[in-house]
């Protein structure tokens, strides 16, 4: 029964590649162009390999064959020590991770500090008054300031930019820890609006947008709790293997 559920979730799987583009695809820019490439076809390997697996559990079950039930809980055996292995190395070089992402904090609301004084006061000049009545910036002139500072940045940057943007956008969050990273760090006091996208003037005033890795990391149990669940299954789904392995054997045995 295991291995019925095991070859429905693989075969699940194997066809799952063009709905994870059409989500993720926006978000991929975080990986390095020689890597994502990669991806579908890796996606398709292992699904492919899962429903092999599950495929070579079921017949060997179905036809009492106890070299293909045995290679199958073997196999699943495999499987179930390379995840915990890369568990066990995503964990220990976890602070990678948490560098970058202090790295893209940092650089988010800094970025607009890096225009020169000349060009703010010539773009501000070229469009006319573009000040409020308390001596802020219109938003306006924040856009235009940020459309000029964009055009300063790195193209690896202009990646990270982007890629925020997007994440901020479908899972209603605001910079890497918060708003803070944007109106904290900028001489510009500019929050975008993929920050606020319901009321701009309201979620600028009240910065009350949850950071998008507070976001993953509250998510992040939730993801942990189902790679624990499926290698039990997987450990449970080898055992019971094993068993059936043996209870072959002393079938024919008895013949």
């Amino acid at each position: 029964v295991i291995s019925v559920v095991l070859l429905v979730v693989a075969a699940a799987l194997f066809f799952q590649w063009s709905i994870v583009t059409y989500q993720l695809g926006p978000f991929l820019v975080i990986i390095p162009p020689s890597v994502q490439k990669w991806i579908p076809w890796v996606v398709l390997v292992i699904g492919g390999c899962m429903f092999m697996i599950s495929f070579l559990g079921c017949c060997g079950a179905i036809a009492e064959n106890h070299c293909m039930v045995l290679m199958y809980s073997v196999i699943l055996i495999v499987c179930v020590i390379l995840e915990v292995t890369v568990g066990v190395v995503a964990y220990t070089q976890r602070h990678i991770v948490y560098d970058k992402v202090e790295e893209y904090s940092s650089m988010i609301g800094s970025y607009m500090n890096n225009i020169p004084n000349h060009d703010i006061i010539a773009t501000l000049a070229k469009y006319g008054h573009m000040f409020e009545n308390n001596g802020t910036y219109t938003p306006q002139a924040v856009e235009l300031l940020r459309k000029l500072s964009l055009e300063r940045l790195e193209p690896s940057q202009l990646e990270m930019v982007n890629l925020l943007e997007n994440l901020q956008t479908e899972f209603q969050c605001c910079g890497v820890h918060g708003a803070e990273d944007y109106v904290g760090k900028s001489v510009i006091k500019y929050l975008p609006d993929s920050c606020c996208p319901v009321n701009t003037e309201v979620c600028r005033q009240e910065n009350s947008n949850m950071g998008c890795w507070t976001k993953i990391e509250e998510s992040k149990g939730t993801f942990i709790g189902i790679g624990i669940g499926f290698v039990c299954i997987e450990i449970t789904t080898a055992i019971l293997g094993l068993f059936l392995v043996n209870s072959i054997k002393n079938i024919k045995n008895n013949y």
